[in-house]
């Protein structure tokens, strides 16, 4: 009975909605009830289409990412009910008894596991995105003072939503800082030179791209910490945003270069692995562990060179040692990084 007047509250409601808006709803629920019927095959049930369009459908009008995450099983509920009873909501049929009961409207704890998955997803998305402009910063003739200019404002955003100081991202908030920094960045570039600049502007991407990937790590390893996961959708949902609204602005020639640009670059390769196989020999004898630390990341880095193509990815190493005290699991743990070192070398 409770569960049959929630229903009937539900399809008041939505017989309330304007005219377009009821039409819109009736036609998404009608597609994702004929999506349920094949559930068998394709795992598309009621509860995981909810999950997904669940968000989209039902939020505040400012949005709140606490208030969200704590919504969350309430909203995916809801609209697991709209698809379960679509035939009640809008052809004027009875209830659905056959629906499993604690599919709809009785669960009332958090599902993070959407959340998480959508997040890492656009983590990922972030990061390789930042990696191809960081790619593209090793080539000062690509780029010119405005270009440039405009990638300092979005390092400048990046650095902002990191530390917290930047809570939401929307093209108001772009558009006042490319009005507030741009001309004075642009006047900084000029002064310094490309060269400097793309050098400069390198360095400090690098470390938000460091942030974002240990992000990825991190929800990864703790997905069942409210806190992180918290963070992570909102760096996600922001990270996207900057590079959805600044990329546009950034245009560079990419022909500018040439093939005995690369050429000059390629010739380098060989020497380059010879140097990496002596320092994994170094590694492989290492009994300090803080050493290691050091020495894995220097390998990583050429390795990251070789396989993007990339000039002077040593530079963004981070050469300080730990100064962790020796122990009796230092050896477990180098050994531990060589294994997850893998040396292959496409070029």
């Amino acid at each position: 009975a409770e569960r049959e007047e929630q229903l009937q509250k539900m399809k008041v409601v939505i017989k309330k909605l304007p005219e377009l808006n009821y039409s819109m709803l009736e036609y998404l629920l009608d597609f994702l009830d004929t999506m349920t019927r094949d559930s068998d095959d394709n795992l598309m049930t009621s509860e995981n289409l909810a999950i997904c369009f669940g968000p989209g459908l039902l939020h505040r009008k400012e949005e709140n990412i606490g208030q969200l995450m704590k919504e969350s099983g309430f909203v995916t509920n809801i609209v697991t009910a709209l698809i379960d009873q679509y035939g009640f909501f809008f052809r004027e049929e009875g209830i659905d008894e056959d629906q499993e009961e604690n599919t709809a409207l009785k669960r009332q704890g958090t599902d993070f596991s959407a959340f998480i998955t959508v997040s890492l997803q656009s983590l990922s998305d972030s990061s390789k995105q930042i990696s191809d402009l960081l790619n593209k910063l090793e080539w000062a003739k690509l780029w010119s003072a405005d270009s440039l200019g405009h990638v300092m404002v979005m390092e400048e955003l990046f650095k902002g939503v990191l530390s917290d100081e930047i809570s939401t991202v929307d093209n108001g908030l772009i558009d006042g800082k490319i009005k507030e920094n741009l001309k004075y960045f642009v006047q900084d570039i000029e002064k310094s030179g490309i060269e400097n600049s793309c050098s400069d502007i390198r360095s400090k991407l690098s470390k938000h791209h460091a942030t974002i990937e240990d992000l990825v790590v991190l929800l990864n390893q703790q997905s069942t910490e409210r806190d992180i996961v918290l963070s992570a959708i909102k760096t996600s949902k922001n990270s996207a945003s900057i590079l959805r609204i600044m990329t546009p602005y950034i245009a560079i020639d990419e022909q500018k270069v040439s093939s005995s640009d690369v050429k000059d670059v390629k010739l380098l390769v060989p020497e380059i692995k010879k140097e990496l196989n002596k320092m994994k020999a170094e590694l492989d004898s290492c009994e300090n562990y803080n050493f290691a630390v050091v020495l894995s990341r220097v390998i990583r880095a050429v390795q990251k060179g070789l396989k993007e193509r990339i000039k002077t990815p040593i530079a963004d190493v981070d050469l300080s040692v730990p100064t962790a005290a020796p122990s009796a699991k230092d050896k477990l743990k180098i050994e531990n990084l060589q294994d997850a070192l893998e040396f292959s070398f496409p070029v």
